[in-house]
């Protein structure tokens, strides 16, 4: 009885052993697991992180080519404004021009007609 009951304890602490090295397994397991789910989140919170940082760069590329765009765009609308104006006052200086002219033109007239006018008379007196 006592050698039967010594093979007993002797299968009772193998069966012990076995237990606490399924035990040992099965908490390495569930570490290494874990360890699996952490470096899994770490890299998708890099991954998050790594987007975030394109939009924002994109983001930032973008407000600064809409400010160049804007600053062209009032550059394009005064050079077109200037060369309206200058246009006008092309326009303006050309009228001036001729209506001077045409004053001159009437004022020889005036003259010739008036020359005339004393000839005509210096040889009705004659």
């Amino acid at each position: 009885a006592v050698e039967a009951w010594s093979d007993e304890s002797d299968h009772g602490s193998e069966s012990d052993s076995d237990e606490d090295a399924l035990v040992a397994s099965i908490e390495a397991k569930k570490r290494a697991s874990a360890e699996k789910v952490k470096v899994a989140a770490e890299a998708k919170k890099r991954e998050r992180e790594k987007v975030a940082a394109r939009a924002k760069a994109l983001e930032e590329y973008q407000d600064q080519k809409r400010q160049e765009d804007e600053v062209e765009r009032a550059r394009v609308e005064e050079r077109r404004r200037l060369g309206e104006q200058r246009k006008q006052q092309q326009m303006q200086s050309e009228r001036e021009k001729r209506d001077q002219l045409r004053v001159q033109q009437l004022r020889e007239a005036e003259r010739i007609r008036l020359q005339q006018q004393a000839q005509l008379a210096a040889q009705a007196e004659a």
